[in-house]
């Protein structure tokens, strides 16, 4: 009777995990960043070129587009959240 429940539990939490790492997974993406600074309206152009900056300075500028942020930190650098561009 104990193997069959510890087996049923391992049958449902192999699943669940495997569910958990691929949508945080899926939330850490460009893509998804992306999308964000997109939705807020913090870039007008077109998605793809977005597309090409590196990960971690869309996720800062993701971060900072949600928060209402006027400008966020980058590798030193202070950018403006509209647009992206680094502050003079």
């Amino acid at each position: 009777m104990k193997k069959s429940t510890f087996w049923i539990g391992v049958g449902i939490a192999i699943p669940l995990i495997a569910a958990s790492t691929y949508f945080y997974l899926k939330s850490q993406s460009k893509e998804t960043f992306a999308n964000t600074i997109k939705k807020y309206g913090k870039y007008t152009g077109d998605k793809s070129e977005i597309l090409s900056f590196d990960k971690a300075f869309l996720k800062e500028w993701a971060k900072a587009a949600k928060k209402g942020n006027e400008t966020f930190f980058h590798a030193g650098k202070l950018y403006n959240t509209q647009g992206g561009r680094a502050k003079a």
